[in-house]
């Protein structure tokens, strides 16, 4: 199993638009892809602006192939118009 650990930084004030952009549109598709367990946000109690997206794919083959869906091009839209920077960190993790 891969997890992903994306920190977004949102613009001052956009990271409600941001998110409710995504969950209106291509945030739904990606928990509906194949190989996918788990696309969720969290808001930082300590930085409004800071946003923690938790994915786990199945495996690198469904990674893969979530980096080249047609609405990864959405949440890149998206990303350009309410995001400052993002961090990404990867981890591989076997169940307990």
């Amino acid at each position: 199993m891969l997890i992903l650990h994306v920190t977004y930084t949102a613009k001052p004030g956009m990271t409600r638009k941001f998110l409710d952009e995504l969950e209106q549109g291509p945030a739904p598709k990606v928990r509906a892809e194949k190989g996918n367990l788990r696309y969720d946000y969290f808001i930082s109690p300590a930085d409004e602006n800071k946003i923690l997206l938790v994915e786990k794919w199945e495996d690198e083959t469904a990674l893969a192939a979530h980096m080249a869906v047609p609405h990864m091009q959405d949440i890149k839209s998206i990303k350009e118009k309410y995001i400052e920077s993002t961090l990404l960190e990867k981890f591989s993790a076997q169940p307990l």
